[in-house]
Protein backbone atom coordinates (compact mmCIF):
# COMPACT_ATOMS: atom_id res chain seq x y z
CA UNK A 1 0.00 0.00 0.00
CA UNK A 2 1.31 3.45 -1.44
CA UNK A 3 2.48 5.88 2.22
CA UNK A 4 -0.51 8.21 3.03
CA UNK A 5 0.09 11.85 4.23
CA UNK A 6 -2.21 14.01 5.95
CA UNK A 7 -3.57 17.39 5.01
CA UNK A 8 -1.83 18.81 1.98
CA UNK A 9 1.05 16.18 2.11
CA UNK A 10 1.90 17.30 5.65
CA UNK A 11 1.20 15.89 8.86
CA UNK A 12 -1.89 16.96 10.44
CA UNK A 13 -1.84 17.82 14.06
CA UNK A 14 -4.76 16.91 16.28
CA UNK A 15 -5.85 18.61 19.87
CA UNK A 16 -8.01 16.73 21.85
CA UNK A 17 -10.63 18.10 24.37
CA UNK A 18 -11.71 15.17 26.66
CA UNK A 19 -9.27 12.59 28.20
CA UNK A 20 -12.07 10.77 30.09
CA UNK A 21 -13.07 7.05 28.86
CA UNK A 22 -14.05 8.10 25.32
CA UNK A 23 -11.15 10.66 24.74
CA UNK A 24 -8.97 8.38 26.24
CA UNK A 25 -9.75 5.56 23.68
CA UNK A 26 -9.96 7.92 20.26
CA UNK A 27 -6.72 9.21 21.61
CA UNK A 28 -4.93 5.47 21.56
CA UNK A 29 -7.08 4.72 18.54
CA UNK A 30 -5.26 8.09 16.89
CA UNK A 31 -1.94 7.48 18.15
CA UNK A 32 -2.39 4.03 16.93
CA UNK A 33 -2.54 4.93 13.25
CA UNK A 34 -0.64 8.01 13.14
CA UNK A 35 2.15 7.21 10.87
CA UNK A 36 -0.52 5.08 8.88
CA UNK A 37 -3.29 8.40 8.53
CA UNK A 38 -0.59 11.41 8.49
CA UNK A 39 -1.75 12.54 11.95
CA UNK A 40 -0.41 13.69 15.35
CA UNK A 41 -1.68 14.91 18.45
CA UNK A 42 -0.43 17.84 19.17
CA UNK A 43 -1.71 17.82 22.87
CA UNK A 44 -4.51 16.45 24.74
CA UNK A 45 -6.60 19.28 27.43
CA UNK A 46 -8.12 17.24 30.45
CA UNK A 47 -9.62 18.29 34.02
CA UNK A 48 -7.11 15.75 36.04
CA UNK A 49 -3.89 15.83 34.92
CA UNK A 50 -3.24 12.81 37.87
CA UNK A 51 -6.09 10.85 36.39
CA UNK A 52 -4.76 11.52 32.38
CA UNK A 53 -1.55 10.69 33.65
CA UNK A 54 -2.36 7.40 35.57
CA UNK A 55 -4.51 6.66 32.14
CA UNK A 56 -0.62 6.62 30.31
CA UNK A 57 -1.84 9.45 28.22
CA UNK A 58 1.09 11.37 28.80
CA UNK A 59 2.84 8.74 26.82
CA UNK A 60 0.64 9.75 23.94
CA UNK A 61 0.82 13.84 23.68
CA UNK A 62 1.32 16.32 25.95
CA UNK A 63 -1.51 17.41 28.37
CA UNK A 64 -3.02 20.32 29.64
CA UNK A 65 -5.99 21.93 31.33
CA UNK A 66 -6.37 25.14 29.04
CA UNK A 67 -8.56 24.09 26.54
CA UNK A 68 -8.49 27.25 25.11
CA UNK A 69 -4.72 27.86 24.70
CA UNK A 70 -4.69 24.04 23.11
CA UNK A 71 -7.39 25.25 20.67
CA UNK A 72 -5.56 28.59 19.51
CA UNK A 73 -2.14 27.07 19.42
CA UNK A 74 -0.49 27.18 16.68
CA UNK A 75 0.97 23.80 16.49
CA UNK A 76 -2.83 22.59 16.12
CA UNK A 77 -4.98 22.16 13.09
CA UNK A 78 -7.96 20.66 14.02
CA UNK A 79 -9.80 20.17 17.49
CA UNK A 80 -11.88 17.09 18.55
CA UNK A 81 -14.05 17.47 21.64
CA UNK A 82 -15.18 14.43 23.12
Amino acid sequence: MAEQTGWQGERLTIGLLGGGTVGAAVARGLASRAEEWGIGIAGIAVRDLAKAQAAGLDRIAPLTTDPAALAASDDVDVVVEL
